[in-house]
């Protein structure tokens, strides 16, 4: 976006510019501090994706659920089904997934794996509370057939003459909480968090807090503007105020230009642009030579000057094809007849 501003004379609205990011979350990101005056207050910040929880348990579930993959490999083996009598399975009410009979073995792993991959943010216990027991004979069969597919994990990364490991779901979360999930979470007071991330935070207070924030930015981009015309200015850019205290930003500084030492033709675009701010070029041109083609010897004698104006900032042209002069209170008109004054509907001047 600065680029190309550089390359360009127009002045562009930071408002605008700001809806850009909001309607592209993947190029913004939300910031978030901890207050000087909570000081027992830590946040807990995930190193691959950037998500972060005030509490280190939950970002650990969060590694556990979003990351696993990333450093255990998965395979599914066929085994015999379960063997026994069944009157009932349990169902995951959130996922509609079988958890299988309570009374089975495996009962207890697969809640819990269940529940860290697609419930990770919510308490254990509530989730325990959602659970449904169903009596039904072809649940249990389906049940039965699914139970046969057993996965291992094994660890991606491993020294090149060791041999891999099959482990089971408990066992490879045991292992990457020990070894790995450790040097994957950073304990800060202020971090900078992915905005698709941020918006999907597994704490609900704090993605709450953040959605709403979001909402009242796509509504008002005031803190993206902020951010905006700082960057702006660091970036070399001119960030100036038109109109109704509107905020824009160009490669040039504005700069006000005396009419009274200058020559003719450009004596006479300044002061029209003066009187009839927020004019286009067809109009500069009609309000100075009425009924002149665009196309025509006249036209461009006419409109010559504007190039070397708006690239020394004594003329602004907007990003919608508008001129003003920069104000200038002190105007010096030569002496003649009495110029028209009425002013046309437009931009106030800058």
């Amino acid at each position: 976006m600065a680029r190309r501003i550089h390359n360009s004379w127009v002045a562009y609205p930071v408002m605008e510019l700001a809806t850009i990011f909001l309607a592209r979350p993947e190029l913004t990101r939300v910031r978030i501090e901890v207050a000087r005056e909570a000081r027992d207050m830590a946040l807990f910040q995930c190193q691959v994706c950037g998500a972060v929880s005030r509490d280190e348990d939950q970002a650990l579930s969060h590694l556990v659920s979003k990351h696993l993959d990333d450093y255990y490999e998965k395979e599914e083996k066929l085994s015999d089904p379960p063997g026994g009598s069944f009157v009932c399975v349990a169902r995951c009410g959130v996922s509609g997934e079988l958890l299988g009979p309570p009374n089975h073995h495996s009962y207890a792993q697969r809640v819990q794996e269940v529940h860290d991959t697609r419930c990770p943010g919510m308490d254990m216990e509530a989730y325990r509370r959602r659970i449904e027991t169903v009596r039904d004979e072809a649940a249990i069969e389906q049940w039965k057939e699914e139970a046969r597919k057993q996965t291992v994990y094994r660890k991606k990364e491993r020294p090149p003459d060791s041999e891999p490991r099959d482990l089971e779901y408990a066992d490879a979360v045991r292992e990457f909480g020990e070894e790995i999930a450790g040097t994957l979470i950073r304990k800060t007071r202020k971090a900078s968090v992915p905005a698709p991330v941020a918006v999907h935070l597994e704490d609900r207070q704090l993605c709450s807090r953040i959605r709403r924030l979001w909402e009242e930015e796509e509504y008002f981009p005031l803190k993206i503007s902020f951010a905006l015309r700082a960057a702006f200015r660091h970036m070399h850019l001119h960030v100036f105020k038109a109109g109704k205290g509107t905020h824009f930003v160009t490669r040039v500084v504005p700069g006000a230009l005396d009419p009274e030492h200058v020559v003719e033709g450009i004596r006479e675009v300044l002061l029209h642009l003066h009187d009839h701010p927020g004019v286009s070029r067809a109009e500069l041109l009609e309000g100075l030579r009425p009924g002149t083609d665009m196309d025509s010897e006249t036209a461009h004698e006419v409109l010559s000057p504007l190039s070397w104006l708006v690239e020394r900032g004594h003329i602004i042209e907007f990003f919608n094809g508008t001129l003003s002069v920069p104000l200038n209170r002190q105007v010096h008109r030569p002496p003649g007849p009495p110029r028209d004054k009425r002013r046309r509907k437009g931009k106030k001047h800058a």
